[in-house]
């Protein structure tokens, strides 16, 4: 069940905040430091956590925006929270299992010259389910894609793929509002 009681959003103060994104910061270097596939186990794991707290989440959602969890709109809480989640962390795997670098669906050069690529949605499926939604990537201008490049260890040709100095600088992104976005390093 959820740590904070949704009915009771007083005890869901800053400093719980404060002190979640904290232990984040303290371990985003662990994350860096595990290889390609301990990353993808711990977000099959991720994933499996998520289905198991699925229709709490969704119940709490509701219940803290006053939304009868047995409603049609509870339907927007399975879409905007859980599924959401659910897609993100499978498409991280599916990103980590094409070395940081899964094909885009498509890729175009907008007039001032900044390139922009669909990564999603990229089968039928999530075409079907997500119609009308798509994923970009875009590229900041005048930059080159560095796509991934914090998974690949230095090569030759790329000694500085994700390194500072002799180590990966780990980094953590976010995201408050109504959007699901997410900041890759």
């Amino acid at each position: 069940m959820f740590p904070i009681d949704p009915t009771n959003l007083e005890e869901a103060n800053l400093e719980k905040a404060n002190l979640a994104i904290a232990k984040l910061v303290d371990r985003k270097q662990v994350w860096i430091n595990l290889d390609t596939e301990k990353r993808i186990n711990y977000l099959r794991c991720c994933v499996e956590c998520v289905i198991a707290v699925a229709e709490d989440w969704v119940n709490a959602a509701c219940i803290a925006k006053g939304i009868d969890p047995a409603s049609d709109l509870a339907g927007e809480e399975w879409l905007a929270g859980t599924i959401a989640t659910l897609l993100n962390l499978n498409l991280l795997i599916k990103s980590l299992h094409a070395n940081g670098q899964p094909s885009s669906v498509a890729s175009y050069t907008r007039s001032s010259g900044q390139i922009i690529r669909q990564v999603f949605p990229d089968n039928w499926m999530d075409r079907l389910l997500w119609l009308g939604f798509k994923g970009e990537i875009w590229l900041e201008p005048g930059k080159p894609a560095t796509q991934g490049k914090i998974y690949r260890p230095p090569s030759a040709t790329h000694p500085s793929n994700g390194q500072v100095g002799d180590q990966t600088r780990g980094q953590v992104g976010g995201q408050a509002g109504s959007q699901v976005e997410v900041e890759l390093p």
